[in-house]
């Protein structure tokens, strides 16, 4: 059976100063994290695994994962029943997010004022899955230092609409039902705003 797995989406933001002071010797980092999933359906099995941080991840995560590592925010639903079979572990369809400046998502990303960077990469796997739970609603949330400097969460809530994978008009999809808002601070007596770009392929 081939499974439609790609990268979807990386997080970009920019970092806009409300003075004229320069802001290129700041850095970034991002720990991601899925919270409070919910589904139309009872029948909903889903797994969760925010170790984005996590030096010695406790979970192993499914071999499909497109990631080298299991440092990262997981979060799984469904089950496919054959593949699952033949590999012995459990195969889900999922979000992963890796964050910038996490245990193995790379630096600190640099932040050069009034230009966009990435907070990290973030891929959505679909697999042929039952127990998927119908309409399903989770919250991303990624938690941002910059330069020492913790910031207020941001946090996006993202839902899956589930289908049985049949035909070609029976794609699943996956959108944004909300974002975050602009965040306003203060760093060495300069004051920022850092809005976001939302998502883009990578």
């Amino acid at each position: 059976m081939n499974v439609a797995t790609k990268p979807l989406l990386t997080g970009l933001l920019v970092l806009a100063g409300l003075n004229s002071q320069s802001a290129s010797a700041l850095s970034v980092s991002a720990i991601g994290s899925f919270n409070d999933p919910s589904a139309t359906s009872a029948y909903f099995f889903n797994r969760t695994y925010n170790q984005d941080d996590a030096t010695t991840p406790a979970q192993q995560l499914p071999s499909n994962l497109n990631s080298t590592t299991d440092s990262v925010g997981y979060f799984g639903w469904g089950i496919d029943p054959l593949q699952s079979l033949l590999t012995q572990e459990i195969i889900q369809s999922h979000f992963w997010f890796n964050g910038v400046g996490s245990v193995d998502g790379g630096p600190a990303a640099p932040v050069t004022l009034g230009t966009a960077f990435s907070l990290g990469s973030f891929t959505y796997t679909n697999e042929r899955t039952v127990l998927s739970g119908g309409i399903v609603d989770i919250d991303f949330q990624m938690d941002l230092t910059l330069d020492g400097l913790s910031l207020l969460p941001i946090e996006y809530q993202l839902q899956i609409n589930n289908t049985v994978n049949g035909g070609r008009t029976s794609f699943d999809t996956a959108q944004i039902l909300s974002g975050p808002d602009n965040i306003a601070f203060s760093l060495d007596g300069a004051q920022y705003l850092l809005t976001f770009n939302g998502f883009s392929r990578d």
